[in-house]
């Protein structure tokens, strides 16, 4: 079999290089400024002329495969059933809170910061350090770390 510390520098390898791609794509191609301007005001881009149900298939089909891409890396590495959804889920909400709403950047480093809480609590408090820390930005800095303020 693969290494241990050989497949997890894979799987991160794997997923850095797709949020830069996310990242890339949404910043600099005329189809990510699309997804972000229909995300923002449907109306106004409908009315600069973007497609908005064009886009929203767009959207729809990069998160399907960012999915395909994160549960390929999941059961690379850990046995999963159809149940246990609800847990990465779970994980994910807290990094894109600690990060950012629609921060890619941000979403990384919240993934970094929660791995580094798994590993300094371990198997018994990696969770609760977690949380602790989602608490702690959410009073500090309820946009989150990369987050832009309203208004």
């Amino acid at each position: 079999g693969i290494d241990l510390s050989l497949l997890n520098l894979l799987l991160f390898g794997i997923s850095g290089l797709c949020l830069l791609v996310l990242h890339v794509f949404l910043t600099c191609t005329h189809t990510g400024r699309a997804i972000r301007a229909v995300s923002d005001d449907r109306e106004a881009a409908a009315l600069s002329g973007i497609r908005p149900d064009r886009i929203y298939r767009i959207a729809m089909g990069i998160a399907m495969a960012t999915a395909a891409v994160a549960g390929l890396c999941v059961g690379l590495k850990w046995t999963f059933y159809p149940s246990s959804g609800g847990g990465y889920l779970l994980i994910s909400f807290i990094m894109v809170v600690i990060g950012g709403m629609g921060s890619i950047p941000g979403t990384f480093l919240a993934g970094l910061l929660f791995g580094l809480a798994q590993v300094i609590g371990g198997a018994n408090y990696g969770l609760m350090i977690s949380y602790l820390l989602l608490l702690l930005v959410l009073v500090l800095r309820p946009e989150g770390l990369f987050g832009k303020k309203e208004g």
